[in-house]
C-alpha cells in the first residue's frame, strides 16, 4: 500500500486542494450570511426581551386577589410579595411573603422591598415571561399590561393604576405628590392619572402575542388614549420634589 504522503501528492496534483479551498470559502461565507440574518437577530431579540425583573411587589386588595394571581401564573418572575391593604389569607402559598397593611397608601412604600411594583386589577391581564428593559429615561416609569397593541410598542399615558408595573421610585414620588400637593383629595386612580398628566409620564406598553425586536426608544410612538374623566384639578405647579423633567419624549 503506497505511503500517506504519495496521497497527499497526488491530491496537491490533481488541482483537488484548490477546489477543497473554495468549497470551504464558499461554505464559511454561507454560514456567516445565515448567522448574521437569521441567528444575530434572534439572539438580540431575546436578549432585549429578557426578563429585567426577578422580584417584584404586588399591592392588591381582597377582590383583586384571585384574577391577579391568575395573571402571574406564568409570568418569569422569581420572588413575587404581596401587600393588601385589607383582610385576605396570609397563607396563600403562591407569594413569597404575604403582609397586610393597616395604614394608608402612604405607608405602603416601607413596606416595598423591591425595585418594581404591580398593582392588581379587578380582572386578568396577560404579563409575558420576558419583556424589554426599560429606558434609562426618567419620563418612562414602568409598563402597562391590562391590554396590548397590535403589533408593535406603544408609550402611554396611564389610565389608573391597576395593571401597571411601576419603578419604586416613581411610586414613591407619586404618593408624595399624592398626599402633599393633592392632599388626598383624588380617589388613587384619578389621583395617578393627574400625577402623570402633569409631568408626562409614560408606561411601556406590549404588543400581543409574540414579542418582535424593541425598536430604537425615539421610534416608538407615544400614545394618548381615550381616559377616564378626573375631577377639574386646576392650574396645579410643578414641584421640583416630584419630578424633574425639562424633554418630553
Amino acid at each position: 500500500m503506497p505511503p500517506a504522503k504519495y496521497y497527499v501528492r497526488s491530491f496537491f496534483k490533481q488541482g483537488k486542494i484548490k477546489i477543497f479551498i473554495v468549497t470551504l470559502l464558499m461554505l464559511c461565507a454561507g454560514l456567516t450570511l445565515i448567522f448574521s440574518k437569521f441567528v444575530a437577530p434572534n439572539i438580540q431579540s431575546l436578549s432585549s426581551r429578557s426578563n429585567p425583573i426577578r422580584d417584584i411587589t404586588v399591592i392588591a386588595n381582597s377582590n383583586q386577589i384571585k384574577s391577579t394571581t391568575q395573571s402571574l401564573l406564568k409570568s418569569n418572575f422569581r420572588n413575587i410579595d404581596l401587600i393588601s391593604m385589607d383582610r385576605i389569607d396570609e397563607s396563600n402559598q403562591f407569594y413569597s411573603s404575604v403582609r397586610i397593611s393597616s395604614g394608608g397608601i402612604e405607608t405602603l412604600i416601607d413596606l416595598i422591598n423591591t425595585t418594581y411594583v404591580l398593582f392588581g386589577h379587578n380582572t386578568s391581564f396577560f404579563i409575558p415571561s420576558s419583556f424589554p428593559k426599560l429606558p434609562n429615561k426618567p419620563q418612562v416609569i414602568g409598563y402597562m399590561f391590562e391590554t396590548c397593541n397590535r403589533g408593535k410598542y406603544t408609550l402611554n399615558l396611564p389610565n389608573s393604576l391597576g395593571a401597571n408595573v411601576l419603578t419604586k421610585d416613581a411610586f414613591k414620588r407619586f404618593i408624595q405628590f399624592y398626599t402633599e400637593t393633592l392632599h388626598s383629595d383624588y380617589d388613587d386612580n384619578e389621583a395617578f392619572q393627574i400625577f402623570a398628566d402633569l409631568h408626562t409620564l409614560r408606561l411601556l406598553k406590549l404588543p400581543c402575542g409574540k414579542l418582535p425586536p424593541l425598536p430604537k426608544w425615539e421610534d416608538i410612538e407615544p400614545v394618548d388614549e381615550p381616559r377616564n374623566p378626573v375631577k377639574p384639578w386646576g392650574d396645579m405647579e410643578l414641584i421640583p420634589e416630584v419630578w424633574l423633567i425639562k424633554d418630553l419624549i
